[in-house]
């Protein structure tokens, strides 16, 4: 995936995993247990790999990736991810409101499983956020987001490290 945002150029890859191929007689093939009987693989519908990370200082306009297990249903993204201030400023605590940032959706791809969303608004720096996943969020196949995730980051401003290294 490339983009750029403000000036800035970004470049994201992803890679993604084979479901097991189909064995001679059409059935797929698993792997086998430590006794010899065949153990299918869990067809749940997970994260895979996120940014930001939890924990993270990321750029007021930085966008949000997510990879997932299958698919995700276009129809489930309004209800399953928040963007919301986590209610503390990481300077001053009572400039915060704790409101829902609205988000938009930059790109998807239906065949593969990422997905790209950013602020519909701009994002305060030095302010802290929640991106949240609830198990709304569902795949292409009607399966549920398996477990809930809360990433929280740190906004700051797009050239704030920079402008330290170049003194």
């Amino acid at each position: 995936i490339l983009g750029s945002t403000s000036g800035q150029e970004w470049q994201y890859s992803f890679t993604t995993a084979v479901a097991p191929s189909p064995s001679p007689e059409g059935t797929p093939e698993f792997p086998e247990n430590p006794v010899g009987e065949a153990v299918p693989e869990e067809s749940t519908f997970s994260l895979i790999r996120n940014y930001p990370e939890d924990g993270n200082i990321v750029p007021v306009e930085s966008p949000f990736l997510f990879v997932f297990s299958s698919a995700i249903a276009q129809d489930s993204i309004a209800t399953g991810i928040r963007l919301r201030e986590k209610g503390e400023h990481a300077l001053f605590s009572f400039l915060s409101s704790g409101t829902d940032i609205p988000i938009a959706v930059d790109a998807t791809n239906t065949k593969d499983e990422y997905l790209v969303i950013r602020p519909a608004e701009s994002l305060t720096p030095g302010t802290s956020y929640e991106l949240q996943l609830t198990t709304d969020l569902q795949d292409s196949f009607g399966s549920k987001l398996a477990e809930a995730k809360v990433i929280t980051f740190i906004a700051k401003w797009a050239h704030f490290y920079s402008s330290i290294a170049a003194v």
